[in-house]
């Protein structure tokens, strides 16, 4: 357990007649830890082993999956420990003992967070540190005199000023330090996914153990086949054929419909639990299969129940299937009642999705309540009430002849009348459930308890299922290979395809089809794939260590913005899709596009997930935001090829990818391989090229204060310029110090005004200083009243080429100071310059009203010296840090009007 004291002032609010609450298994494990046995890497060591292909039984495969799960926790928590500097935090004013408050085991607690902007905002689930002070390292939870407490929050009530929060704690919180006036909450990580896995583990199997078993255990394929054939027998070729003749009207391909029939031929095997893999990659139909199978089973009146591991993979399936079974209804809504539809309604946005209003559990339970209240509710007879039960299908049929309908001579579709020749009647339930977590919830437990399911369906989507899908197949159990996909066009197909399945994915004819290589853009960089390179940019940290890129934020907001002008122009519906692997980058995208494109929602739309977030989804254009962009090459998530795959894979039309080119091809993984691939196919770019995406990414810069990343030689903000321009430590260092935004604004105006080649007359406010023995042409801007730009007109040498550069000294903030600069630099650079250099930095070119670099041959001896006096300039004038060798390289070296020499003294350096 977490060590030490923990000061609050208490009020006993419990109850000890309240039942214990049972702590799960992980958060025991947690709590136990000790701050060293958490920070020691080597703690599950020898304790963890490979997980076997089969287990003797259930209970041996729980077992397997404990250690190893407690590990990955310990992994976790290890990392976030040492990121605490950035952990999020809020301050805590109050805390009270709350219901089921039982010491020792159940530590209950209600605690009150300060709310405001920017700090942190628990999640059920959070993993928090109770402390003193926010620790700014490792080491401030180490010391004898601090307290801390982990707890992990239950439930939370938001007000407008306060976070009310309950907590479980891993020790009593006690009022002993009486001398600690101030208390924090820091967020360390989320264990919401772990616990409920452990849950799992933890669960009683019941009367499913046979069916776990089936799943876990090697089977006899002999009696499999034996199974089958019985199985078949069983079903004649007069109910297959009509079968056949039914899956017609979906329009399925070959491998999809063998896929169906091989699941639905199995529907009468009623004496072994049997198990059919449906292996797809993304775009060959999945959602459709799936869809059209479950519509199978609902004729066949064969209870199911279906799960997905994402919101979107169930609202995708539930859509599909509703819109197959509305085509068969002959009386309005009457036959939905059979579907039920159940999950978290916020999450899912329910209330978006208008088709599927009449088979959400909730909305139907409120409705039917709505129906029995006491005063608002049915007046009927008892007698009429009764007959409804009894004959629904008959009073539904009276109630729209009466209310609704004004022509009962409906004709049916093709494949309703062929539903009718196979004298199926969809009689019975079916369920459509989404997020693990609502199984949690008491209705769907009874539902998944109370009801006799005959099948289970879950959708194999990326990672969802990973161990269990590839130990089936490890198993023996053969796989139904969806081989064509109708999503990607061809060019965004080319590299997962290769890269992931071997070259064995067909494209469709659809996407084949001219008409379906779509243009939304003008320009190469915006045909069907690009890989776009982001430079200049900087990777950054959010308070719950998630990571973002900002420069990259901008780039997504104009080709978003550029998109939606396109769209309303050219009157094109377009839908966009914006992924990256990291929330915080997700969060900035969303909050930099803000609710701008609400409204349009009939021609334009635009989605912002993470990449678990669109499995199951797809949208003409998707964008991916890479974010990484770093020396050392790490990519992180990226690195995971199932998260990859579905990224890649979520486009029909256009997939534009951002990146740094250096960092993935650093990287050695996946990412480096697309990089390649691009730039062989000619699908390669840089944001710079695009006049738009230059002027975003400076705008971002400005606006975030990020000079460093603006003024350096690599900037986009100088990439067009007419004059190359180098900067001074000093100049950056200053640059850093200011804080007024107005002010950093016109420092970067005039910049681009200098570097364009504007030039202000000779007046007040310009002075060029004149030194004895050397003719020294620094140049004075205003920036502001009291702040100037000191820059000069310097040489450097390229390629055996002599050109005119901008050299940028300093912002001042004084007019006295420039005098003590110019002899500075009189001193320590100029003066050791020849004539033959200092007549050519005087040396003036124009083009209109614009001045313009001089450039001439190095070709005399004189001129050889700008060689070398540009390599050691360089080193004091990068913005990069200079290392003590290159320092010393500098100071040891002299120019004079005959060349250079070296000198002995140490000198200076600028």
């Amino acid at each position: 357990m977490f060590r030490g004291l923990f000061s609050f002032k208490l009020t006993d609010t419990h109850d000890d007649k309240k039942p214990e609450i049972k702590i799960n298994t992980l958060v025991s494990e947690v709590f136990s830890w000790s701050l060293g046995d958490a920070l020691n890497k080597n703690l599950y060591n020898n304790k963890v082993s490979e997980i076997p292909k089969t287990f003797s039984s259930v209970s041996d495969y729980k077992k397997s999956f404990i250690v190893p799960l407690f590990e990955e926790t310990h992994a976790d928590l290890f990392s976030k420990i040492l990121g605490v500097n950035r952990a999020p935090f809020a301050e805590v004013i109050r805390v009270q003992t709350a219901k089921g408050f039982i010491p020792p085991k159940s530590l209950v607690y209600t605690i009150s967070l300060i709310r405001r902007k920017g700090s942190y905002a628990p999640t059920v689930g959070d993993l928090i540190v109770l402390t003193d002070v926010s620790p700014k390292r490792v080491d401030d939870l180490m010391k004898p005199n601090m307290s801390y407490i982990l707890a992990i929050i239950q439930r939370i009530k938001a007000s407008s000023s306060l976070y009310e929060v309950q907590v479980l704690s891993s020790k009593l919180i006690t009022r002993e330090d009486k001398n600690v006036v101030r208390f924090v909450a820091v967020c360390l990580t989320n264990l919401t996914t772990n616990i409920r896995i452990a849950q799992a583990l933890n669960a009683e199997v019941g009367s499913k153990e046979k069916m776990f078993e089936t799943l876990l255990r090697v089977h006899d394929h002999s009696s499999k086949v034996a199974c089958v054939e019985c199985c078949l027998d069983k079903t004649n070729d007069m109910f297959l054929l009509r079968i056949k003749k039914t899956l017609k009207c979906f329009q399925l391909d070959s491998s999809q419909e063998a896929a169906i029939l091989s699941c639905v031929a199995l529907r009468s095997c009623d004496h072994k639990n049997t198990i059919k893999l449906i292996w797809g990659p993304p775009g060959t139909g999945k959602t459709k299969t799936i869809s059209s199978l479950l519509f199978m089973l609902l004729k066949l009146k064969c209870r199911t129940l279906t799960c997905a591991p994402t919101n979107i993979a169930v609202l995708g399936v539930a859509k599909k299937v509703m819109s197959l079974v509305r085509d068969g209804l002959k009386y309005d809504t009457y036959g939905l009642g059979d579907i039920v539809l159940f999950g978290n309604g916020e999450r899912m946005k329910i209330d978006e999705c208008v088709d599927l209003c009449d088979v959400f559990l909730k909305i139907r339970v409120k409705m039917l309540a709505d129906c029995f209240a006491p005063l608002s509710g049915w007046r009927g007879s008892s007698e009429w009430m009764i007959r409804f039960l009894e004959d629904p299908e008959e009073q539904y049929r009276s109630y729209l002849k009466d209310n609704l309908i004004a022509d009962d001579d409906e004709s049916e579709s093709d494949c309703n009348d062929e539903m009718d020749d196979c004298s199926i009647v969809d009689d019975d339930d079916e369920n459509l459930c989404t997020e693990k977590e609502e199984l949690n919830d008491s209705h769907m437990k009874k539902a998944l308890t109370n009801k006799n399911w005959k099948t289970i369906i879950i959708c194999e989507e990326a990672e969802f299922g990973r161990s269990l899908f590839e130990r089936l197949v490890l198993l023996g159990h053969k796989k139904h290979l969806l081989n064509v996909q109708y999503r990607m066009h061809p060019s965004i197909s080319q590299f997962p395809n290769k890269e992931f399945y071997n070259k064995s994915i067909l494209d469709g004819p659809n996407v084949k089809c001219k008409t379906y290589e779509k243009r939304f853009l003008e320009g190469n960089m915006y045909g069907s794939f690009s890989f776009i390179n982001v430079t200049s940019a900087k990777e950054e940290y959010d308070q719950s260590h998630s990571t973002k890129n900002v420069m990259e934020v901008a780039v997504v907001s104009e080709i978003v913005a550029g998109l939606f002008k396109q769209a309303v122009e050219r009157k094109q519906k377009v839908s966009v899709g914006c992924i990256s692997p990291y929330k915080a980058q997700v969060n900035a995208i969303q909050e930099k596009i803000g609710l701008q494109y609400t409204g349009h929602e009939d021609y334009f739309t635009v989605k912002v997930r993470s990449v678990d977030g669109f499995q199951g989804s797809e949208e003409d254009v998707i964008i991916i935001s890479t974010v990484r962009c770093n020396s050392k090459g790490s990519v992180g998530f990226l690195s995971n090829h199932q998260r990859t795959n579905v990224a890649l894979t979520r486009a029909r039309y256009c997939l534009w990818i951002l990146g740094n080119e250096t960092t993935l091809t650093n990287s050695g993984t996946i990412w480096k391989k697309l990089v390649v691939d691009a730039r062989n196919r000619g699908c390669f770019y840089n944001a710079s090229d695009d006049k738009n995406l230059a002027k975003a990414t400076k705008n971002a810069l400005i606006e975030l204060g990020q000079f460093d990343s603006l003024f350096n030689t690599d900037s986009l903000l100088f990439k067009e310029a007419k004059w190359k321009v180098k900067f001074s430590d000093t100049f950056l260092k200053s640059v850093a110090r200011l804080t007024d935004q107005e002010i950093c604004n016109k420092v970067v105006s005039l910049m681009v005004k200098l570097s364009s080649g504007w030039r202000e007359p000779e007046k007040d406010g310009n002075f060029k200083a004149n030194t004895e023995d050397t003719c020294t042409v620094l140049e004075e801007y205003k920036v502001t009243h009291d702040l100037h730009l000191i820059w000069a007109v310097d040489i450097a040498v390229h390629d055996s080429v002599c050109i005119q550069v901008l050299k940028v000294w300093d912002i001042l903030p004084a007019a006295n100071k420039f005098e003590e600069l110019s002899k500075m630099l009189t001193e320590k650079v100029y003066g050791n310059y020849t004539v033959n250099m200092m007549n050519r930095c005087k040396e003036r070119h124009t083009e209109g009203n614009l001045a313009v670099p001089v450039t001439w041959p190095m070709n005399s001896d004189s001129d050889q010296t700008w060689s070398l006096a540009n390599r050691l300039a360089a080193l004091n004038l990068m913005s990069q840090p200079t290392s003590s060798t290159a320092a010393r390289a500098t100071s040891d070296w002299k120019f004079n009007r005959n060349g250079y020499s070296r000198s002995h003294g140490r000198g200076s350096r600028w």
